[in-house]
């Protein structure tokens, strides 16, 4: 979440008086907020609101396995063949979902990741991607490659 100051609460509670219902869908990394961040403090008190219901639902990271079944998947190939991949994926990520989806479509947009029609499936150099220099977080990764929409 690009955390911004919310409106109060009676705000919220105006809101829906008004309209039957409002949904609002957040995200964040626990890990990455403190107990005297702002939103910590702001979900606490709409938690306590008798007319807001709050719903959260916590994601866990994606295993090295996950993410192994999901490039499996994705390419075509056996789990065994794309092991080393996903270790490396697994390894770059923390198995953060956001993280492993923009990294794998960098990785082929910058043809790290790319079909041989020579071998007639997917293939990469594990060595040219774990010395690739690339942002250690979600959003250095998603802004990179917004810059290259913006470039091409």
């Amino acid at each position: 979440i690009r955390y911004r100051p919310p409106p109060p609460p009676s705000s919220l509670r105006r809101r829906r008086r008004r309209s039957s219902r409002l949904l609002v869908v957040g995200m964040y990394r626990d890990d990455e907020i403190v107990n005297s961040h702002p939103l910590t403090l702001q979900l606490a008190v709409l938690r306590k609101s008798p007319t807001i219901d709050v719903t959260e639902i916590e994601l866990s990271s994606l295993s090295r396995e996950d993410i192994a079944d999901m490039i499996a998947t994705e390419v075509r190939l056996s789990r065994r063949l794309v092991s080393g991949l996903a270790d490396v994926v697994h390894r770059r990520t923390s198995g953060h979902a956001l993280f492993v989806v923009q990294l794998l479509n960098s990785l082929v947009r910058d043809s790290v990741i790319a079909y041989s029609p020579r071998k007639r499936s997917f293939d990469w150099d594990e060595n040219r991607m774990a010395s690739l220099r690339m942002g250690d977080s979600v959003a250095s990764l998603i802004v990179s490659n917004l810059s290259r929409l913006r470039s091409g």
